[in-house]
């Protein structure tokens, strides 16, 4: 639990640590792919689930949230996180130096 504010460096630090993220706003799923840490993203906007689509993540409607489809959807990131496996060694490799961009990860 965390109780403060965080710039985009402390974010993608802060979700590195994570096994996966649930994201509502677009700035969370990308802070958490940065991280190289899977997310399943809740589409309350298009421009989320368009990320979510791009990013080949879960991305549940708000008509459909409940907690068992973000448990749900929780377990597939295990059966499709290949994409996150080679984020993650992307991210380990430099977290030390500095917070990655999505975009220097999907390169």
């Amino acid at each position: 639990r965390f109780a403060g504010t965080l710039d985009a460096e402390g974010a993608v630090k802060l979700l590195a640590g994570a096994e996966y993220s649930v994201c509502v706003r677009l700035h969370g799923a990308v802070f958490s792919v940065s991280a190289g840490t899977p997310a399943v993203c809740i589409a309350y906007d298009p421009k989320v689930s368009s990320f979510a689509k791009e990013m080949r993540l879960p991305c549940i409607s708000t008509d459909e949230l409940t907690p068992e489809s973000v448990a749900d959807a929780a377990e597939s990131l295990a059966a499709t996180d290949s994409v996150f496996k080679g984020l993650a060694e992307k991210a380990s490799l430099r977290r030390e130096k500095d917070v990655l961009s999505a975009s220097e990860l999907l390169k």
